[in-house]
C-alpha cells in the first residue's frame, strides 16, 4: 500500500514556480533548480510485485540494471503483500490462493510451485495432485513462504538491490525534448532528485482499506481503532482479548478469502483454549450478474466458492477473451462477475462451518452493516445493527433489523481504489488527457500503456498495472498472474518500439536456462 506522506510533497512545494506547477520539465530548468538528475531507460514506482514483474521481464529480455531504476519505499517486492497477508491470518506456511504455475517469479510457469515442492521434499504427492486437479484432486496451492522465496532468489539473480532507489515519488512530468522526468525524495534526505527516462510504469498498489459505511462512521466519531478494525490492519489485540476473557462475540463482515482466514483463526482459538467465542458473520445480498455464456459459481452456506479469486477462465481463458473484446454494458457486467467476493471451498473451512453450526455459536447473517454505536449497558460492547438486504447505511430502521450485542468488529471488506487524491495517479491522469476509468482508476490500452501518453520521440509511454488499473482489458489485474500477463505485454510493447529485445523461441530457451541454473539475466 502506498505511503501518502508529506515529505515529498512538501519538497515539490518547495520548487521554482516553474517547475512546481509545470506540466512539462526541460533539462536545463532542472539545472537552474540544481536537481540532481540520473538517466536511465525505464524507471518503475512501487517497487512492489507489480513492478518486480515488469523488471524481471526486462532483465530476462536483456535489458541491463543500470538502464532500470525502482523507486520505493519497501525493503522487498513481497513486504506489502506479506503484511497484509499475515495481517489477515495467513502466514508464511500457510498456502495462498494462487494457482501452481502462477509464478511471478518465473514467467514461464515451468517447474511449477507443485514440482519444485515435490521435488525440495522428495515425495511425489504434490505433483501428483497438480497433474489430477481438478478431477481426481483440489486444486494446488503453494505455501506463502516458497513464493517469498522464489522471488528472494530471482530478485538476487537480477541483480534487484542495485536498481532500487529508496525512496518515495513525488511528481510524473513530460521531458521537454522526450521522455519523461519522475521526481523523488530519497529515505532520510530533504532534497528532491530526479530520474530522467524513457518509459516511466506505475505500480502503486492499493490506496488503502475499505469500510462499510457504519464501520468507518462509528471510527470517525469515536476515535476507536480498538473494537472495529479492518482484517488488513494490525489487530491481534482482538484474539488475544478473547482468548483473555474466555470468550466473547465477534461480528466479522465479508465474504472472501479472508473473512474465511479470519474465522479459522477465531474457531482454532476456541478449540485450543477451550474458549466461548462466539462468531457473527455478515454478508451482502449477491445474486450473480447476468452473463450470457457464463455459469454460476457454487454457494456453500450462503457463500460463493471458487478455487481463485476469479473465476478459472478469466485467467487466460474464454472469459478473459472476452473480457478484452467486450465494450460497454457487457464489460461492465464481466467486471462484476470477476470482481465478486468468493472463498475457497478448503476441506478444513468446510469442517469448520459444519461444527461451528452444529454447536451453534456460528450464525450467517445476510444484510447490510448499519450502524456501530457504543452499548449503553455494557461498555465493553458495541450494539450492531444489520438491515435486510433492501436497505442502504443511513436507512430509517426496521422491523426485520438484526440487532446484536458484540465485543469486536472485524471488517473483511478487502481494499480500497480510490486514486482521486494520490498525486501520482493526478500527474498520470493529466498527461493522459483525463482518461481514467472507474473510481478514478487508471484506464490503459491493451499494451497497459495509458492512452494519450506516447511519446512520438522516442516511442516510450507511461505504463500502468496492478491494483491501480480500471480492469479494462485484464479482470484478476492484481493477481500473480495478472500482474505477469501485463509485465509481458508491456515488454513486447517495449520491444515493438526498440527500448528492449523481443522474446522469441531461442532466446526465451537460454533465459530459462539461466533462470534453473540461476545464472545472472
Amino acid at each position: 500500500m502506498p505511503q501518502m506522506i508529506d515529505g515529498p510533497q512538501a519538497a515539490l512545494a518547495g520548487l521554482p514556480g516553474d517547475l512546481a506547477d509545470a506540466p512539462d520539465w526541460s533539462d536545463e530548468a532542472l539545472r537552474r533548480a540544481g536537481l540532481p538528475v540520473q538517466t536511465v531507460t525505464v524507471t518503475s514506482v512501487g517497487g512492489g510485485l507489480a513492478s518486480f514483474a515488469l523488471v524481471d521481464q526486462l532483465r530476462i529480455r536483456g535489458l541491463p540494471a543500470a538502464d532500470v531504476a525502482v523507486v520505493t519505499d519497501l525493503a522487498t517486492p513481497y513486504q506489502a503483500f506479506r503484511r497484509y497477508a499475515r495481517n489477515s491470518q495467513l502466514g508464511d506456511t500457510d498456502r495462498i490462493r494462487s494457482d501452481s504455475a502462477a509464478r511471478i517469479d518465473n514467467p514461464w510457469g515451468f517447474p511449477s510451485y507443485a514440482m519444485e515442492e515435490a521435488v525440495d521434499e522428495l515425495r511425489p504427492g504434490p505433483l501428483l495432485r497438480s497433474l489430477t486437479e481438478p478431477v481426481l484432486a483440489t486444486y494446488f496451492t503453494p505455501r506463502a513462504e516458497q513464493v517469498y522465496a522464489g522471488i528472494d532468489r530471482e530478485a538476487r539473480r537480477i541483480d534487484w538491490p542495485a536498481m532500487v532507489r529508496p525512496g518515495t515519488a513525488a511528481a510524473v512530468r513530460r521531458r521537454a525534448g522526450g521522455g519523461f522526468f519522475v521526481a523523488w525524495l530519497p529515505t532520510g534526505s530533504p532534497g528532491l532528485r530526479v530520474l530522467r527516462s524513457t518509459v516511466v510504469h506505475l505500480g502503486i498498489g492499493h490506496s488503502g482499506m475499505d469500510f462499510s459505511e457504519a464501520a468507518l462512521d462509528y471510527r470517525q466519531r469515536t476515535g476507536d481503532r480498538v473494537r472495529v478494525v479492518h482484517a488488513y490492519e494490525p489487530h491481534e489485540h482482538v484474539y488475544r482479548t478473547v482468548t483473555d476473557l474466555g470468550g466473547g462475540t465477534v461480528l466479522v463482515q465479508g465474504a472472501g478469502i479472508t473473512s474465511s482466514q479470519v474465522i479459522q483463526r477465531l474457531a482454532d482459538d476456541r478449540r485450543q483454549h477451550g474458549l466461548s467465542t462466539r462468531i457473527v458473520q455478515v454478508t451482502r445480498s449477491r445474486p450473480e450478474p447476468e452473463v450470457a455464456h457464463t455459469g454460476r459459481r457454487p454457494r456453500r452456506d450462503g457463500i460463493a466458492t471458487q478455487p481463485f479469486s476469479a473465476p478459472r477462465s478469466a485467467f487466460g481463458g474464454q472469459l478473459h477473451q472476452r473480457l478484452e473484446r467486450s465494450r460497454g454494458d457487457d464489460r461492465r457486467a464481466l467486471d462484476e462477475l470477476i470482481a465478486r467476493p468468493s472463498t475457497a471451498d478448503r476441506r478444513r473451512w468446510r469442517r469448520t462451518l459444519a461444527r461451528a453450526r452444529s454447536e451453534g455459536w456460528y450464525t450467517h447473517v445476510t444484510g447490510e452493516l448499519t450502524s456501530v454505536e457504543p452499548s449503553s449497558v455494557d461498555t465493553g460492547q458495541v450494539l450492531i445493527a444489520t438491515c435486510s438486504p433492501d436497505r442502504h447505511p443511513g436507512d430509517a430502521p426496521a422491523p426485520n433489523d438484526t440487532v446484536l450485542g458484540v465485543d469486536f468488529v472485524i471488517e473483511c471488506t478487502g481494499t480500497a481504489n480510490r486514486w482521486e487524491h494520490h498525486p501520482l495517479v493526478t500527474d498520470a491522469l493529466r498527461l493522459a488527457d483525463g482518461e481514467t476509468g472507474t473510481d478514478g482508476a487508471l484506464r490503459v490500452d491493451p499494451s497497459f500503456a495509458l492512452a494519450g501518453t506516447r511519446d512520438p520521440a522516442t516511442g516510450g509511454a507511461l505504463y500502468g498495472s496492478g491494483a491501480e488499473l480500471d480492469r479494462g482489458p485484464l479482470g484478476p489485474r492484481d493477481s500473480f498472474w495478472g500482474m505477469t500477463f501485463a509485465a509481458h505485454r508491456m515488454a513486447d510493447d517495449l520491444a515493438a518500439h526498440g527500448l528492449c529485445r523481443s522474446l522469441g523461441p531461442l532466446r526465451s530457451v537460454a533465459a530459462w536456462l539461466r533462470w534453473v541454473r540461476e545464472r545472472p539475466a
